[in-house]
């Protein structure tokens, strides 16, 4: 997996987890308190940190960072969880997961000590730490992320410059970022054709080297990760290829626009043969020969093979594609259980998706196409069904709710399943924790309503339930004060809409006030 592209959407994920955009920094926690989250994440992880090799580094960063991603933003723990996730990046040779994770430190809390930390991690792990001053700068550098074509390609030349002084493999991480910073000059609008050759030169030189690395490794670094790869006679086919050489078809399109899987080109391995980069499908008769020209991969296809490897009877390219492997992951899995019908664990699979990768139109027609499902789903529900007499806002309300069961709605809050059921069913909005019209002893209950529990404990022949703060939507009504509820941030299932049982009669402390859904103001 080509790791960078993980932080390139790791500020997305952690802004989006976010309460807000461009609030006060928060200080660092006190070294006490980081000792005793470190000592906690050691001792989760333990297993994760005896491991030595730089996989394993690079594992355990991903791991930290998804983790950082769930805690809260206070958090001693999300600044240990990050500070660790920075050092093994580096570790593990990935300078851009470092740099990324620096600048989330840089940007979430008040500390003068990210550029020193990053740049001895650097130092540490790439080596030269008689060249800390060259460090230092880089890590200046990394952090403000430059925007000019001059200034980015500047920085690729010091990188270059630091890994012409390293005499180790672990040089290789200071050629690779320098390889990131000219992929971004080239990407850049103000690039000039002075820039853009010097660029594209040093481009080929410093690609030449990571695949001579490559070669003596068995390794494909170039080639990882997710391509659409549109050919020549307008047909189209996604890859998705490991920096160990694994290759794996997804799916095509034909010219005709119609989608197609081919079972036996579902797999191949790419291999290296006169200096040729290529990968085998069906069983040897279809061959497909690939190159890297910067950050865009070439593909000739010889089908039959007979033909290569003069005559390619077409030809391609691709953009790789920048969601994060674990993104695209959840994508498929999403996709498949929805395809099954099996719309809670394509929930699941979708939401993480959608975290990982926010703005990415593939996820987002995912899970367009997953609230249909749920709304059908809801629409043949026996529960609506038994919700026949429940006024029409309650109706809409419930199909909200119960389309999205087994996904989370908004940030997982209990309140806020209620707020987007009212906003989707076009009902008023609630005033805090009012929402709507405050029933009494002689109204009766109805499926839709929603339900506002302060301080409250039930206690009865199922068990003891405790409710010190919760806002959860009337599901069913068994009889009298016995009702399912729909709701979220609840439980085991967390911050997932789930069912719930409950009866309202065997409330022994706190209150419970119930609310019907009113029509917007016009």
């Amino acid at each position: 997996m080509n790791l960078y592209r993980v932080l390139i959407v790791f500020g997305l994920v952690l802004s989006l987890a976010a309460s807000g955009h461009g609030e006060e920094k928060q200080p660092v926690p006190s070294k006490s308190d980081q000792e005793v989250a470190r000592g906690r994440i050691r001792s989760q992880l333990k297993a994760d940190y005896a491991k030595t090799t730089p996989a394993a580094f690079l594992g355990l960063a991903d791991k930290l960072i998804g983790m950082a991603v769930e805690e809260k933003d206070n958090s001693p723990t999300r600044f240990v969880l990050l500070t660790e996730a920075m050092q093994f990046s580096t570790r593990g040779g990935d300078v851009e997961r470092a740099a990324w994770v620096s600048r989330e430190i840089d940007r979430k809390y008040d500390t003068a000590e990210v550029k020193e930390r990053l740049a001895n991690a650097l130092a540490e792990n790439i080596g030269g730490r008689d060249r800390l001053a060259d460090y230092r700068a880089l890590a200046e550098k990394e952090l403000a992320k430059p925007a000019a074509a001059s200034d980015r390609l500047a920085l690729a030349r010091h990188w270059g410059d630091v890994a012409q002084e390293v005499r180790t493999d672990a040089r290789l991480a200071a050629v690779r970022r320098a390889r990131y910073w000219l992929c971004e000059v080239l990407s850049s609008e103000d690039i000039t054709e002075a820039t853009r050759a010097e660029a594209r030169t040093r481009s080929t030189d410093v690609n030449a080297e990571i695949d001579k690395a490559d070669a003596r490794l068995g390794r494909f670094s170039l080639y990882d990760g997710r391509w659409v790869v549109k050919y020549a006679d307008n047909s189209m086919r996604e890859y998705v290829i490991g920096a160990e050489g694994s290759l794996e078809f997804d799916r095509g399109v034909s010219a005709d626009g119609v989608t197609f899987v081919k079972k036996d080109e579902q797999h191949a391995k790419l291999a290296r043969r006169g200096g040729a980069v290529l990968a085998t499908f069906a069983s040897g008769k279809v061959v497909e020969r690939l190159a890297m020209e910067g950050e865009k991969l070439l593909v000739e296809r010889f089908d039959p093979s007979s033909l290569y490897p003069k005559q390619p009877g077409n030809k391609g390219e691709a953009a790789r594609d920048p969601k994060p492997a674990s993104a695209w992951a959840k994508l498929r899995m999403g996709r498949t259980a929805l395809l099954a019908g099996n719309l809670t664990e394509a929930g699941k699979a979708l939401e993480t998706a959608a975290r990982l990768s926010p703005d990415d139109a593939e996820v987002k027609q995912a899970r367009a196409e997953l609230d249909k499902a749920g709304e059908e789903a809801a629409a043949k529900s026996e529960y609506l069904k038994k919700a026949a007499k429940a006024p029409e806002l309650n109706r809409r309300v419930l199909i909200f709710a119960l389309s999205n069961k087994g996904k989370q709605v908004g940030n997982g809050e209990c309140w806020t399943l209620a707020d987007e059921a009212l906003k989707q069913a076009g009902a008023r909005h609630p005033a805090v924790y009012v929402f709507g019209r405050e029933l009494g002893p002689k109204d009766t209950l109805f499926p839709g309503d929603i339900l506002q529990v302060e301080n409250a404990k039930f206690v009865g022949p199922r068990g003891s339930t405790a409710m010190p703060h919760h806002t959860a939507v009337v599901c069913e009504v068994h009889g009298g004060d016995d009702v399912t509820l729909i709701h979220q941030n609840f439980g085991a299932t967390g911050k997932t809409i789930s069912l719930y049982r409950l009866a309202l009669n065997e409330r022994k402390e706190g209150t419970v006030k119930i609310y019907r859904p009113q029509a917007r103001d016009r």
